[in-house]
């Protein structure tokens, strides 16, 4: 009896070990027919599939060609082989783009949109070539594609650089002042057209405060480091009421709006 049970059991360990090998046969079975596949696709399939089109949708003023270049497309590459990330960060890098959507469309289509940056400001930069550099209201410093003075900007004057701005951010300490000269742009284009400069002077590593030049008025004024809307419109009051009395005017040297009340800095002679 013994004997019997033990030899059903020999001969279900054989038939369970039968299906194991017939279980991992098939197993390499599928693994060879997967990797002849992919190397039929790799090898046959996708060097056939190639890009034909590229949707290009851009107000960057310039040619396709001259994007292309910046993205590092050549037209001859193929779908499967196409890095779209990579065309996004080369298009990302170049310091006119604020930035870049790369999108691809079995079978054979790509569609890149690139947003530029809205120049807010000129910056002048102290270099002997006499390059006209603007800002965005991010900070981001890049060439213009036409004379800062078609865009009507403020100028931004006060910083010095070592090298070359281009492609570089403005210090974080100034962002602030950035977004506030944004907003007055967007929401109340009239206050910030009487703008023409705007000196930043230093107060310590991290601080600053804002002298205006404002548009038709010889007085400097001399505020904090915000551009607050309502304040601007009772500094331009105050520089019409002056401007109606010549000889007044002509006596002051600086206007000081800092603490809130109007402070006038007259001559050396006064």
């Amino acid at each position: 009896m013994a004997d019997m049970v033990l030899g059903r059991r020999v001969a279900r360990n054989q038939g369970g070990g039968k299906r194991v090998v017939f279980a991992l046969c098939v197993a390499g079975f599928l693994l060879v027919l997967i990797g002849l596949g992919e190397l039929i696709f790799h090898v046959a399939i996708a060097p056939r599939v190639r890009i034909e089109r590229v949707v290009l949708e851009t107000d960057l003023p310039m040619t396709r060609d001259a994007i292309f270049a910046i993205a590092g497309i050549r037209g001859d590459e193929h779908y499967f082989s196409f890095d779209a990330e990579n065309v996004r960060s080369r298009l990302e890098a170049f310091p006119s783009v604020r930035s870049a959507e790369v999108e691809m469309s079995f079978p054979d289509t790509v569609r890149i949109s690139v947003t530029a940056r809205t120049p807010l400001a000129v910056l002048l930069t102290g270099s002997s070539n006499g390059t006209a550099v603007v800002v965005d209201e991010q900070g981001y410093v890049f060439e213009p594609f036409a004379s800062p003075s078609e865009y009507g900007l403020p100028v931004l004057s006060g910083l010095r650089f070592e090298r070359s701005p281009i492609g570089a951010r403005l210090p974080e300490s100034l962002h602030a002042t950035l977004r506030d000269l944004e907003y007055l742009r967007l929401h109340s284009p009239a206050t910030a057209s009487q703008l023409s400069e705007l000196r930043i002077s230093r107060r310590g590593e991290h601080e600053h405060e804002l002298v205006l030049y404002p548009v038709n008025h010889r007085i400097p004024v001399r505020i904090g480091s915000r551009l607050d809307e309502e304040l601007l419109r009772y500094v331009l009051m105050v520089l019409d009421v002056l401007r109606r009395n010549e000889g007044y005017e002509s006596r002051i040297t600086e206007l000081d709006f800092r603490t809130g009340e109007v402070v006038f800095r007259l001559g050396e002679s006064e």
